[in-house]
């Protein structure tokens, strides 16, 4: 170039550039390559596991000397490590004293109790859960545990310990958790009749009625009665409430055990004398 006749200021101000940009490349590299070797020797997440960095949410799948990738539901992301290294990450999954033994990975559910819960049901809810995920070979040290939302309804909260990897068995077993709390709280709404007992009702009968609705519940072996109350003494009638518990495995197997119940309880009032009056109302016409 200075055999062209460029000035030499010139043809050292290109020679720089070629020199800067091969620098600011191997700045970079060098900061994936050292900030790969610091999670290497941290190891703050491993191939396998559940983690959160930054916003990404997945399965790691692969960690290099320059980059990392997470298994996300939607694809597969790539993070440079020295994002990695400076990023916040939540490692979900809890590792095994010993290292042939899986990592095991976290599973939390929240569900809302929408509508009106009695004390009773809430304690159902819970015993129920606690009574049946136990059972579960696939659920280790479950727990179980109610909050408030922020709109102040009642929130089911449950967490266990899974030894799964990958997507589709995490999204498998936490779909089947969903559907065994819904069939939960729905006996344990189910768990509390109320029962409306007419005006006019002798107060002999009234007291033999906890005896008599005990021995009705008490027909069915998967059936414990707790509790049989007078409420309220509302417009039309005196509100009592049953409250049982249900010692049933399987969902159905309880609905039938419902339908029996209901059935015997109808028969053991008409047997009794004892009438369940339509709700009324009395309406006082006067000439003025």
């Amino acid at each position: 170039m200075l055999l062209l006749g460029l000035p030499a200021s010139t043809v050292l101000a290109f020679s720089a550039v070629p020199g800067l940009a091969i620098g600011l490349g191997a700045s970079k590299l060098l900061s994936n390559l050292f900030a790969g070797l610091s999670i290497q020797t941290d190891r703050p997440l491993r191939v396998g596991e559940c983690c959160r960095v930054g916003e990404n949410l997945g399965f790691v799948s692969r960690i290099g000397l320059r980059s990392l990738e997470l298994e996300t539901l939607e694809s597969r992301v790539t993070i440079p490590n020295s994002v990695v290294d400076e990023a916040t990450i939540i490692n979900f999954s809890r590792r095994g004293l010993q290292g042939d033994r899986p990592p095991m990975q976290g599973l939390e559910v929240r569900l809302d109790l929408q509508g009106e819960w009695s004390p009773f049901q809430l304690e159902e809810v819970l015993h129920q859960a606690r009574r049946t995920l136990r059972s579960w070979s696939v659920l280790k040290e479950p727990l179980m545990s109610l909050e408030r939302s922020p709109d102040s309804s009642p929130q089911l909260v449950v967490f266990a310990m899974v030894e799964l990897h990958g997507w589709p068995a995490y999204l498998d077993i936490r779909e089947r958790l969903l559907i065994h709390l819904d069939e939960v709280m729905e006996r344990a709404q189910l768990s509390e009749i109320a029962l409306g007992i007419a005006y006019g009702t002798p107060a002999e009968q009234l007291d033999r009625l906890p005896s008599l609705v005990a021995s009705v519940v008490a027909e069915d072996s998967q059936l414990q009665f707790k509790a049989f109350r007078l409420e309220r003494i509302a417009a039309s009638s005196y509100d009592h409430v049953l409250e049982f518990s249900s010692s049933h495995e399987d969902h159905d197997h309880f609905e039938d055990s419902l339908h029996d119940l209901n059935r015997r309880l109808i028969s053991a009032l008409e047997d009794a004398g004892v009438e369940i009056p339509f709700p009324t109302q009395t309406l006082q016409v006067h000439r003025s």
